[in-house]
């Protein structure tokens, strides 16, 4: 048996060890116990229901590029979470950062995923002090709360990791990244290679 198929057993024993405590509860309860989790439970559904409708009227879900300045402050009014990939077209870790947040726009839906060129909101990097692209901004309820300087923080050894960054974004809180299932350990997957990088390319100063 290989790596990878002991892998996968251990995790489902572990989902299924979660189950069987769940259902054991639920032997437990008497009819109106059982009747008010049916209960809580479908309005928590109606409830996603809802909110992932108006996610998905705001676009949520997709990794779109914004024109202007008044499309992003529309995009921050819209969305509770919203990260923005502040770039310029050539630099070559732009383009690596947009692989990996268009990736994570699909994974969390709750989030809206956004770009913008840097040299069409010049009033927006002046007045939020952007120094260096890649950066990746937070906002949260109408705030910026937080800024990814990709090359000083994400980088190792000339790589970029989409794990990385996906650990960045949950401390920020602007992504709820769901606990791991303790499994065997294995060897990290490189998402971009160092390799892919130009010769002498870095983060571009503005």
């Amino acid at each position: 048996m290989d790596q990878l198929t002991n892998r996968i057993l251990n995790m489902a024993k572990v989902v299924e060890q979660q189950v069987d405590q769940q259902i054991a509860e639920y032997e437990n309860l008497d009819d109106n116990g059982l009747e008010e989790i049916r209960r809580r439970r479908l309005a928590e559904l109606k409830e996603q229901q809802k909110k992932k409708e108006e996610w998905l009227r705001n676009r949520h879900g997709e990794y779109e590029e914004l024109s202007n300045e008044n499309e992003f402050f529309e995009a921050a009014k819209a969305s509770e979470k919203l990260v923005c990939h502040f770039y310029k077209p050539d630099v070559f870790r732009c383009k690596i950062v947009d692989k990996l947040l268009k990736t994570l726009a699909t994974k969390y839906i709750g989030t809206r995923f956004v770009y913008v060129n840097c040299e069409r909101v010049p009033f927006l990097v002046k007045r939020l002090k952007l120094q260096v692209v890649p950066t990746i901004g937070i906002s949260i309820n109408q705030k910026m709360v937080d800024y990814i300087r990709v090359s000083e923080e994400l980088e190792d050894n000339g790589d970029i990791f989409l794990e990385t960054l996906e650990e960045r974004l949950s401390q920020s809180g602007v992504i709820n990244k769901a606990p791991k299932i303790k499994a065997p350990k294995a060897t990290t997957t490189k998402i971009i290679r160092g390799k892919l990088l130009k010769d002498g390319d870095s983060d571009e100063e503005f």
